[in-house]
């Protein structure tokens, strides 16, 4: 299995096969997860899209391709709704990629509400209301009634993604001048 820390690294490798002609099925669905898990969703949409007529009907890479798109469109409760029939890597990568959209997820709840409802979170984080509870107050979270109250979060800006398209963006900003 792939090292945790290096995603990026790991789509590299699958995009060299990719360009060297050496992908083949499984290969493409392991480099669409590992988009996933780096939630480099630009990727996993410009990989659907050069993705083999065959493969895009594959059962395996649409359901993945289908969290692709609820995550695209912010959809938490859809991208927790998806059931992926995980083979081989896959199947070990799953949980690991819900316990990753879960926590971000949860560090957006965290900045953007003071309190929200249970069943709210409860939608956003893919889990039973009481599982919610006790997720959140897992992290030190108040819970009061039908309500949860994040507590102070230190989070990762989740919006850049690639640090190599930061680099690109800072040259191209350099010649505009």
């Amino acid at each position: 299995m792939a090292d945790q820390n290096d995603w990026i690294g790991m789509i590299r490798d699958c995009e060299a096969k990719e360009l060297n002609g050496e992908a083949d099925l499984p290969s493409t669905r392991v480099h669409m997860m590992y988009c996933l898990l780096a939630n480099d969703l630009n990727r996993a949409r410009f990989l659907w899209k050069r993705a083999h007529g065959t493969f895009q009907k594959d059962t395996e890479l649409k359901a993945l391709w289908a969290i692709g798109q609820a995550l695209w469109h912010k959809d938490w409760a859809a991208a927790f709704a998806v059931r992926v029939p995980g083979t081989g890597e896959i199947e070990k990568l799953l949980p690991l990629l819900q316990e990753t959209t879960r926590m971000r997820v949860l560090f957006l709840i965290a900045s953007a509400y003071q309190d929200i409802k249970v069943d709210a979170a409860a939608g956003m984080l893919g889990l039973s209301a009481q599982d919610t509870v006790t997720f959140c107050t897992g992290f030190n979270w108040q819970h009061a009634g039908d309500l949860l109250t994040p507590c102070e979060t230190e989070s990762v800006d989740l919006t850049i993604q690639n640090s190599e398209a930061v680099g690109g963006l800072a040259q191209i900003a350099m010649r505009l001048d």
